[in-house]
């Protein structure tokens, strides 16, 4: 069939085309990079030796997965999620599959059930192939984040955004369970597990350097100039918890503080402001054009140890397993009760709750740092669970640099598997390539879940374009 519309496009891509240079070339960044790159204290990256021929001798598996919803006619939806993990020394693939009825739609339940199936067959790989080889070192890498994964469980729980997603308490809980015992297993096994994403959203790093940078620059000028405790705290806050300009008096106070302040370095004040409100603007970003300025085309960053630094849960006082498992709890009557309606599956609150609390506690805490294994390409972005010390213990600063922690066997591990921007991790993307479902895949496996469903239709687009209509 003809495309009708793509002179359309050509017309209108035009007329944005100039907009969309302006937003690219980020002059604000731009300025603030400049800064950064000229601060001792604040120094991020460190340069590597380009090698093309690093090798490893080690046992490493890769493990994606990936899902397709069939969205049924009476708002009901059948999940298919399924992972595998590929290994570097000829083991057959591990893989698991889930199939998955929902009474009624919800996105975050099909996150968490993904979850899930991925940890589930990281665990067999550990039984079924890593286990074999005890005398090598032993690697599990993971695609994503494991901060975002861990945090984004824990709102799910206490941040229910719509009446319907209450239905789904407890399969957040399989997949928060899921994931701590995969860690957990890692641990007991002597097993290396790496979270590695090579896109994310993530500012952690960016607000760490920017607010130090911002507080830096405020008492740099307060012999001259009062400076209001208020504000410090403010910015205090903005380097331990991530992230203020999320909550929105504090991104009202930011805002107030870049139209008045009147120190020495007002106008980078102004622009880290700018630098610390864009949402555009990720780690990735700041830490590539800082690579770039610095000349860095194959480097590291400094290891930057995380805990509970979610700005809401700090907000809340919710930082403590016990004033989070009281939460999370109520949520959790909630959902039962929604689910005994339906006589949908469920179990005691009580284990539930057991659940929570088990996984909370045995949470490490997370080593975060950026690689860039070449000119031209943006960095990755690595995470290292830290057994040493809990995800929720707040004994020690939630947000630190901790560079003594020995991360050069991760680093050559990555470098061995990198063959350039787009296949950044060969083990990877050979995990996503068999994980993610192809157009005939999907047509194969809706046909055959609507064809043995008595009584049972899809939605009319889905009959339509897998051709049962």
């Amino acid at each position: 069939m003809p495309d009708l519309f793509f002179d359309i496009f050509l017309e209108r891509f035009k007329s944005t085309k100039t907009g969309m240079n302006n937003l690219v070339a980020n002059h604000y960044l731009n300025f603030v990079v400049k800064i950064l790159s000229e601060k001792p204290s604040l120094k991020v990256w460190r340069s590597l030796k380009s090698d093309d021929n690093v090798k490893v001798d080690a046992v490493i598996t890769a493990i994606d997965g990936g899902l397709r919803t069939i969205q049924l006619s009476d708002g009901s939806e059948v999940v298919i999620a399924r992972a595998v993990s590929v290994n570097n020394v000829g083991s057959k693939p591990i893989k698991d599959l889930l199939v998955k009825f929902l009474p009624t739609s919800s996105t975050n339940v099909k996150w968490a059930l993904l979850t899930s199936i991925e940890m589930k067959v990281a665990i067999k790989s550990i039984e079924e192939v890593l286990s074999q080889y005890e005398s090598k070192s032993k690697y599990i890498l993971l695609d994503g984040s494991l901060y975002a994964r861990i945090t984004g469980l824990i709102h799910e729980l206490i941040l229910t955004k719509g009446f319907l997603d209450l239905y789904y308490i407890p399969e957040i809980i399989e997949a928060l369970e899921a994931t701590s015992n995969l860690l957990r297993i890692c641990k007991e096994h002597d097993v290396n597990v790496v979270f590695v994403s090579k896109d994310t959203n993530i500012k952690i790093m960016k607000d760490y350097l920017i607010f130090n940078l911002i507080k830096e620059a405020v008492l740099d000028s307060a012999p001259f100039l009062n400076v209001d405790e208020k504000i410090l705290e403010i910015l205090t806050k903005g380097v331990e918890w991530y992230s203020i300009v999320w909550l929105r008096s504090f991104r009202k106070k930011l805002l107030q503080l870049a139209k008045i302040y009147s120190g020495s370095h007002r106008e980078l004040v102004k622009q880290c402001i700018k630098v610390a409100l864009s949402q555009s603007i990720t780690d990735i970003d700041l830490l590539e054009h800082l690579a770039d300025k610095l000349g860095i085309a194959t480097g590291v960053t400094r290891r930057l140890l995380v805990g509970i630094i979610d700005a809401y849960l700090n907000s809340r006082n919710l930082t403590h397993v016990d004033a989070l498992v009281r939460a999370i709890t109520d949520r959790i009557e909630d959902s039962i009760d929604l689910r005994l309606v339906d006589g949908y599956e469920t179990r005691d609150i009580d284990e539930y709750v057991r659940k929570v609390k088990t996984s909370l506690q045995n949470l490490p805490r997370i080593l975060i740092m950026y690689l860039r294994f070449c000119k031209g390409d943006s960095p990755i972005m690595i995470e290292l669970p830290y057994h040493e010390w809990s995800f929720m213990d707040d004994k020690i600063p939630s947000k630190i640099f901790y560079d003594k922690y020995y991360i050069w066997d991760v680093v050559d591990l990555l470098r061995s598997q990198y063959r350039g921007p787009t296949r950044y991790n060969i083990l990877l993307c050979l995990a996503h390539e068999y994980a993610t479902f192809t157009n005939s895949q999907f047509v194969e496996y809706a046909t055959t879940i609507l064809r043995n469903l008595d009584g049972v239709k899809s939605r009319r687009r889905l009959a339509i374009n897998v051709g049962l209509w």
